[in-house]
Order: C-alpha cells, then sequence, then structure tokens
C-alpha cells in the first residue's frame, strides 16, 4: 500500500509540474500579447500627437491670417490696422459717405466692418421649471450682446 501511495504522489507531482509549465507558458504568451498591443498603442498615439501638433501648427497660422490678414511671417503694426484719416477706407468705416462734391457722391460705396468677437451665450428655450433662473440667463444673455432688455 504505501509502494501505491508514493506512486500516487509521484504521479501526482508530475502533474503538477506540467501545470506549472503551462501556466508559465500561457503566462509569458499572454505577456508578449500585451507588450505587442501596448506598442501598438504607443504607436498610435505617437501618430495621434503628430497629427494634432499639425493642426495645431495650421489652426494657428490660419487664426493669425485671419486676424492680421496678412500671413504669419508677414510684419505688421498690429492685429488691427486703422485706416488713415481721410482715406475712404477710413471714411466708411466710421460710417460716412463721400461728400455732395466727391465724383464718387451717390454711388454705392463698400461698407468696411470690424467684426469684434461677441461673447458667445446659447439662450435656451424656457420648459417651465426655475423661471427666475430661466430670466436671468435671459438678461445675462442681452446685456452680454448689448441688447436692450
Amino acid at each position: 500500500m504505501v509502494k501505491n501511495v508514493k506512486e500516487h504522489c509521484k504521479k501526482l507531482e508530475e502533474r503538477m509540474q506540467i501545470l506549472q509549465q503551462e501556466l508559465q507558458e500561457s503566462l509569458v504568451d499572454q505577456q508578449n500579447k500585451w507588450q505587442e498591443q501596448l506598442s501598438e498603442q504607443s504607436r498610435k498615439t505617437d501618430q495621434i500627437s503628430a497629427q494634432i501638433e499639425t493642426l495645431s501648427n495650421q489652426f494657428q497660422t490660419f487664426l493669425a491670417h485671419q486676424m492680421t490678414g496678412k500671413d504669419v511671417g508677414s510684419t505688421s503694426r498690429g492685429i488691427l490696422q486703422t485706416p488713415a484719416r481721410g482715406s475712404p477706407e477710413g471714411m466708411l468705416s466710421r460710417g460716412k459717405g463721400p461728400a455732395r462734391g466727391d465724383p464718387t457722391y451717390g454711388q454705392e460705396q463698400q461698407r468696411v466692418v470690424h467684426n469684434a468677437a461677441l461673447p458667445r451665450m446659447d439662450l435656451t428655450t424656457f420648459r417651465g421649471d426655475n423661471p427666475k433662473g430661466w430670466l436671468r440667463r435671459c438678461k445675462k444673455f442681452f446685456k452680454l450682446n448689448s441688447t436692450p432688455f
């Protein structure tokens, strides 16, 4: 009987060693898969970062061009150029047209409009709840847009 128990224990030990080896191989395989996934995610993150940087540079160039009307590399005196006194552009920007003696009097003139960025706030529709809060938001909306309430 002792011989049977020893043989049984020996078989159990062999089976345990086989299971440990399988488990170790499985862990190594899983670790390799995770490493591959991590390197793939890292590569994708680097690509996205490069795209974001490129788009950011393009957007900054676009904004600079829109604000100055010129390319970024050009030199200018500031963001908003003030027209010279007496120039037709300066007269139109102040809302005045040509004088009666001017040969262009009576002709349609192109108006120069400077669009100053207004604060943005959406006015939501009243849903029936919190009327005081809704009125407060309405007043703030009209105040921000310089419109009488």
